[in-house]
């Protein structure tokens, strides 16, 4: 064994950087295979907190990465099978980034063909077009332009407690249970910021009441929607 070697030759003339196995991609490996476990179980009346065909077994809906809790997700794979529910839920969710972008456009007063383009940019960004078959990026992005014209409906109401702002605490939830904690982290980053930027543009109005106590419902409330998936998330 002292003079043990193992050699290994490589004749394809390939060199290793420029390989890749599109067949390892999450996509394939992890959320067609939970697509289709969520499927079968919610038609058969059962919630599946419990995953029996990984290893020993693991948590399932506790899994934040996918949105199983949207409502849109829920009854496209209860009516559907998996492979069609998946085409629903982006071409849905892709038109939706398109109309909520364009609307958010128009009401910040841009022309029809500005919003357009804004639309287009919007929906064919690069990282929606690289992330597009995962269905939670585009659920968050299709949420977040009505985030921001709620919002800003909301702001514009006389009163501070509207159907807007309730409107605005019901998308926030639904951002958080739309699936990859990470991107909803991202997503409340951005409207937290969005926030900051309108109450400094307002702040001669002295609105600081009105801003404060809107975001406190936002967020406390939102954060309720959510406990669905973070309580399970960290009860695991």
């Amino acid at each position: 064994l002292n003079n043990l070697k193992i050699i290994k030759e490589d004749f394809s003339g390939i060199h290793p950087a420029t390989l890749h196995n599109y067949f390892t991609e999450d996509l394939i490996v992890w959320f067609t295979p939970a697509r289709e476990f969520f499927s079968q179980s919610i038609k058969k009346g059962k919630i599946p907190f419990w995953n029996k065909y990984i290893l020993s077994g693991a948590e399932f809906i506790a899994e934040p990465q996918v949105g199983y809790f949207n409502p849109i997700y829920f009854l496209s794979y209860f009516m559907f099978d998996p492979f069609t529910a998946h085409s629903i839920i982006l071409i849905i969710f892709f038109f939706l980034c398109i109309f909520g972008s364009y609307k958010l456009s128009r009401s910040w007063g841009m022309d029809v063909y500005a919003s357009l383009l804004v639309s287009l940019v919007y929906a064919f960004n690069p990282y929606m077009v690289v992330w597009f078959g995962y269905e939670h990026t585009i659920m968050n992005f299709a949420i977040i332009p009505f985030l921001f014209l709620a919002y800003d409906k909301c702001l514009k109401n006389a009163n501070t407690l509207n159907k807007n702002l309730i409107i605005s605490a019901l998308l926030f939830g639904l951002i958080i249970i739309s699936g990859h904690l990470q991107i909803g982290y991202y997503s409340i980053f951005l409207f937290s910021f969005y926030v900051l930027f309108k109450f400094i543009i307002d702040f001669k109005n002295n609105n600081i009441r009105k801003h404060l106590l809107s975001f406190i419902f936002i967020f406390v409330f939102g954060l309720t929607i959510g406990s669905i998936s973070i309580l399970l998330l960290f009860n695991v």
